[in-house]
């Protein structure tokens, strides 16, 4: 089954330039620990004690709030929000944030038109808007975006805006970010990258207070040419590959196999302690065999099979706004398909049907249509006659005919609370019209 949910901020292989700057960096790096599909929720907690990152009181409170949005859901967050002590403006834009780091970009769009009537040119939806531009530009590589008209619109704000020095710093650091892809399209990239890291280098050579240093230098190493350009941009001698060391989390998520392995009461304890996780081929590789070990998702009982997702839905209930143990009911049941066809198929399929309702409304960036294979992993055996895209019209069918009133209503309730979730409708329509 195919995983397709990733929010992290920080890429330890493609950094930002705006990114190594200190404020920015403690914060995203945080948004990355709350990854929803490999990161860490014990660390996310723990790293909002950081000295770093609560030198600025607002990035605190974004993270709090974020943490919240992913284990707690939408509904009890924005509560939350709405009952605390922060003013309406600040209320308003930690909504915004929290749309784009998120990815709900229907609510993120319908957000930031409200607020730009509302708080005309203000420098921090400036800030929010474009920094989420940059990321969109990173995960949506087909997406067209007008970079040049992105770098104007910088241009004007550094120029137009009173702005502080960090914001100073921010804003010609994010202009960067967008040149670099931009150089990507020139018939002279080598040339045009070469300005932009000479540019780069002298901002934080006037500047290093307000920069991370390893951040920094992980920047110059992967995007110099060689070691001796790294020097010229630096006046210091290239790292080795151990400056990615603080990075590995980010870039591979946990080491599952080695806390689980094939054990399904430690897997189950794991993500009862991690929400923030979703895998496949848990259980590792055995070198000696060839082949993957058994997933730590696969039971040898029916009682134990019952036992297990009876686990996995308390862990569910506890964290609503976690989409990582969604993934791991669905993925039981399919990699236990001997028990989901032997007796209760109505039940199972009806469950399966609404985690994976739960996980598209979670993640509406993506694209229903093209995820068939949640739906053929789930049938019982291959059926060859039938087209890739209309698998799920099986599993709808099958769940139609003998639970339509009991997914009706739940439909009808997620709608009360997802009114812009396309994939929830998308869902919806699929499923009426039938």
């Amino acid at each position: 089954m195919t995983s397709f949910f990733s929010n992290a901020q920080l890429d330890a292989r493609y950094p930002f330039f705006s990114d190594s700057l200190d404020d920015y960096y403690y914060l995203n790096y945080g948004v990355s620990l709350c990854n929803p599909k490999d990161g860490n929720y014990e660390d996310a907690l723990k790293f909002l004690q950081d000295v770093n990152l609560k030198k600025n009181s607002k990035n605190v409170i974004y993270l709090e709030y974020l943490i919240s949005f992913q284990t707690e859901g939408r509904l009890t967050t924005f509560e939350k929000i709405n009952n605390s002590q922060l003013n309406e403006k600040d209320k308003d834009f930690l909504k915004l944030w929290l749309f784009a780091v998120t990815h709900n970009d229907n609510d993120f769009t319908e957000e930031l038109n409200k607020n730009q009537k509302k708080y005309y040119n203000d420098l921090e939806i400036k800030k929010i808007d474009i920094r989420k531009k940059l990321q969109d530009r990173h995960d949506l590589i087909y997406t067209n975006f007008d970079i040049k008209s992105i770098c104007n619109d910088i241009d004007q704000v550094i120029a137009n805006q009173k702005l502080s020095k960090d914001d100073e710093l921010f804003f010609s650091a994010l202009k960067l970010d967008f040149e670099y892809y931009l150089s990507a399209d020139s018939k002279t990239v080598k040339t045009e990258r070469d300005r932009i890291l000479k540019e780069y280098s002298m901002i934080w050579k006037l500047n290093k207070s307000y920069f991370k240093d390893n951040y920094t230098k992980l920047n110059f190493k992967l995007k110099s040419n060689n070691r001796t350009h790294y020097f010229d941009l630096t006046n210091e001698d290239e790292p080795d590959n151990g400056i990615l060391e603080d990075y590995l989390f980010i870039m591979y998520g946990n080491p599952i196999q080695d806390i689980a392995g094939s054990d399904n009461k430690k897997y189950i304890d794991f993500i009862n302690t991690n929400p923030f996780y979703y895998g496949k081929d848990e259980g590792g590789f055995n070198l000696s065999e060839g082949k993957s070990n058994v997933s730590p998702k696969k039971i040898k009982s029916k009682e134990s099979f019952v036992f297990f997702l009876n686990e996995i839905e308390n862990i569910i209930n506890r964290f609503p706004g976690a989409v990582g143990p969604k993934y791991t009911y669905i993925d039981a049941l399919i990699v236990n398909k001997e028990y989901v066809y032997s007796k209760d198929i109505e039940i199972y399929q009806t469950k399966f049907l609404k985690r994976i309702i739960d996980i598209f409304i979670l993640n509406p960036r993506a694209d229903f249509d093209n995820h068939f294979d949640y739906f053929r992993d789930f049938l019982k055996e291959d059926i060859t006659d039938t087209n890739s895209s209309d698998y799920y019209k099986l599993i709808f069918k099958q769940v139609k005919l003998n639970n339509e009133k009991e997914i009706n209503n739940y439909i009808r309730d997620l709608e009360k609370k997802n009114s812009n979730n396309v994939n929830l409708k998308n869902i919806a329509n699929e499923f009426h019209n039938l």
